[in-house]
């Protein structure tokens, strides 16, 4: 069965407050043998394991409705790959149990009493992550490959071999927090960046925070687009403008002989 059918988003016929919307997702995962893995506001990622069998999903949701999100799994029969994957019916089976439970959970009471929603809320868990951690849990629900360095993430997109190297700097004055997304290319050999300064000036677009760089002692490129943290940033529309300008920085390098072949 297709990977896609699982994840259509469950429209609730009430509205709830988002608090109970959470509470019943966290029963129904524990009620199915999921374990809750890590958690912010409006998203849950847990795991299913049994034996040589294990399901990974992260749920959304708000207070008027939730989506379920396959990310990945070990021990079920599947084929394909993105839009074509194909699953085991007996793993669509597990997560349809899943949100059979979460439905009944969410009709129980159309309208929690308060002391629910109270009770609801004082389980959230403390979230202690640093705003780099929050962007890349949301990066690996993506699909993205993230490893943990001295000062830094790397991450590999889905489906490309090309890394990106999430980082996050506080500033001291403000306490506000900025994410770097940086990618490196190795500069063409006895060419110094000095002869590329046009281009890189060129390849600055400051209204999207991009800009490309280039280090005669490294002998690299580098290609950065610096974000101000804060709970309204798109984290996916920010990966796609950073994969989309460093591909056109990389073009145009690769054009005028700058990149190492």
């Amino acid at each position: 069965m297709p990977a896609s059918s699982v994840s259509a988003a469950v429209l609730l016929p009430d509205a709830h407050p988002e608090a109970a919307v959470r509470a019943a997702i966290i029963r129904s995962l524990s009620d199915q043998r999921f374990e809750t893995e890590s958690e912010e506001a409006g998203f849950i990622k847990a795991k299913y394991q049994r034996g040589d069998r294990s399901i990974q999903i992260s749920v959304e949701y708000t207070g008027s409705q939730y989506r379920v999100q396959y990310l990945d799994s070990d021990g079920f029969a599947s084929q394909g790959k993105g839009n074509q994957l194909m699953l085991d019916s007996a793993l669509h089976k597990q997560i349809g149990k899943l949100k059979k439970q979460i439905d009944r959970e969410l009709t129980k009471s159309s309208a929690p009493a308060a002391a629910d929603v109270q009770a609801a809320q004082a389980q959230a868990p403390v979230d202690n992550r640093n705003s780099g951690q929050v962007i890349v849990d949301i990066m690996q629900a993506r699909g993205y490959a993230c490893t943990v360095q001295d000062s830094r993430y790397d991450c590999t997109p889905p489906g490309d071999g090309w890394q990106l190297a999430v980082s996050y700097v506080i500033d001291e004055n403000t306490g506000g927090n900025t994410i770097w997304f940086d990618s490196y290319a190795n500069r063409a050999f006895a060419k110094p960046c000095s002869r590329f300064t046009a281009a890189l000036n060129d390849l600055v677009t400051p209204e999207h925070s991009f800009s490309t760089t280039c280090d005669d002692g490294s002998q690299t490129f580098r290609f950065n687009s610096a974000v101000t943290y804060g709970p309204e940033m798109d984290v996916d529309a920010w990966l796609a403008s950073h994969l989309d300008r460093r591909a056109n920085a990389f073009k145009l390098l690769s054009s005028i002989g700058a990149i190492r072949r």
